[in-house]
């Protein structure tokens, strides 16, 4: 088996006001070390469970992979290659700017990191008191003025919109601060109110700014190909790509999740959000597996393809299905022709314009159609 490796670190210095992950913020340097060591013990298990033998891309993400030290971080990157031994094509570590130093940079230098994902979130002082946005704007700076003297391979960062007009600039002017000619990604997410979530408890709804996407990024030479995402062309990121195409992804690490396949099943595989028994139980302890239905299967096919700019492809459907696109969903695809963008020599489908920004419609039809005729039944 060659799945996507995701390795969850739960922890951060302090926990973002709008933050709803699995994270956790003041544990100490013990924990952490003992975390680590589980974390290892738990990738060497599913590596042998699952007959691994390559992952094609890394992701370390979080919580904050930088708020480890160094040393403790170069215990997990050791293992990778132990694991699963060719080196990534493409190996993301995601750094937050306060806690990012020289040795973080030197110790991904010395692995086959190749990508490094940092969450700026904003560069106006209001949108960052109004998120509760641990770190200052120094910091952010402090950190882009580090990558661009130290690292040599390829940045992503990640920005926040919707934030209401009286604690946000237009996107286009916090464009114009970035240092765009290092930065070959960006994610811009809309905000979101979780449940539970000090940002939410404390606003209640909020009215967004109205901003002119994807044309502010667009212009500034990224090329929009997922809802959320834009890249210099030849920048895509290749480990998230794997996840909409829905290929086979391992998670480890308390929180994370797995897509694995089976000879003729699916299912999903997670890690317990609990700290303490990741600490002391074994992996059959904390690890949940749920075998979604063919119509569950699908839909969550579609909702991750057409998320990309390019669709979904028409030959994977049908090889994971047994029925092709048209025969499991002929009314949806009438009902919505005209807003459908069918690229014959690459086998996809896509939707087009319009209809992208209104998708959720498109789905809700599908999961109609299916729960009135089940083509999998």
């Amino acid at each position: 088996m060659k799945p996507a490796l995701y390795v969850h670190i739960p922890f951060c210095s302090v926990k973002c006001d709008y933050c709803d992950f699995f994270s956790l913020d003041r544990r100490s340097r013990e924990d952490k070390e003992a975390f680590t060591r589980a974390l290892v013990r738990q990738l060497s298990f599913f590596c042998d469970r699952l007959k691994i033998d390559e992952f094609p891309t890394v992701y370390i993400g979080g919580g904050t992979p930088t708020s480890l030290t160094p040393e403790t971080l170069e215990m997990i990157f050791s293992a990778i290659p132990r694991a699963a031994g060719e080196a990534p094509l493409e190996w993301t570590v995601e750094v937050n700017p306060e806690s990012l130093s020289r040795d973080h940079l030197d110790l991904f230098s010395a692995y086959p990191v190749t990508r490094l994902s940092m969450g700026v979130q904003s560069l106006h002082g209001p949108s960052r008191e109004f998120l509760g946005r641990r770190g200052s704007l120094k910091s952010v700076f402090a950190a882009f003025d580090l990558l661009g003297k130290n690292w040599k391979g390829k940045l992503s960062i990640d920005l926040i919109r919707g934030l209401p007009e009286s604690a946000s600039l237009p996107l286009d002017e916090e464009l114009s601060m970035l240092p765009l000619s290092g930065i070959e990604h960006i994610s811009l997410y809309d905000l979101s109110l979780e449940e539970g979530t000090p940002l939410a408890l404390r606003t209640g709804k909020i009215e967004a700014r109205n901003d002119s996407l994807p044309r502010d990024i667009e212009s500034r030479g990224f090329l929009h190909y997922e809802v959320s995402n834009y890249a210099k062309p030849g920048n895509e990121s290749l480990h998230n790509r794997l996840y909409w195409d829905m290929e086979p992804y391992l998670g480890i690490g308390p929180g994370a999740v797995s897509l694995l396949y089976g000879n003729y099943s699916w299912m999903h595989q997670s890690i317990r959000p609990d700290l303490d028994l990741y600490l002391r139980g074994k992996p059959e302890d904390y690890t949940e597996i749920e075998y979604p239905s063919a119509v569950e299967f699908f839909i969550e096919h579609l909702f991750m393809g057409f998320r990309q700019v390019r669709g979904i492809s028409l030959e994977k459907i049908e090889s994971r299905f047994g029925h092709s696109l048209r025969d499991i969903i002929p009314q949806t695809l009438g009902a919505w022709a005209d807003s459908l963008s069918i690229d014959t020599e690459a086998g996809r489908v896509a939707l087009g314009p319009e209809a992208f920004w209104i998708q959720d419609r498109f789905f809700l039809d599908a999961w109609k159609e299916l729960e009135s005729l089940n083509p999998f039944a």
